[in-house]
């Protein structure tokens, strides 16, 4: 759910998934591809990507990016 979370919230800014990360110090392609098919981002990188979502202005929280709930404002 993590990976579907991200990309919507990349989406409100406008922003694909590989700019924001790379935005957040994440380069490695294979990471975000490994997000894509199940894996979890690592807890700094969590953070990282938290707070470049809030400095543009999304008011979410970690939980946000792992919600399963179809009624979340995404």
């Amino acid at each position: 759910m993590f990976y579907t979370n991200f990309v919507n919230y990349c989406d409100m800014l406008g922003k694909s998934p590989y700019t924001v990360a790379a935005d957040c110090g994440i380069k490695s392609t294979a990471t975000i591809a490994g997000w894509r098919s199940g894996a979890q981002p690592r807890p700094k990188a969590l953070d990282s990507i938290v707070k470049y979502f809030k400095a543009n202005g999304l008011d979410i929280e970690v939980a946000d990016l792992f919600s399963e709930d179809e009624d979340d404002e995404i």
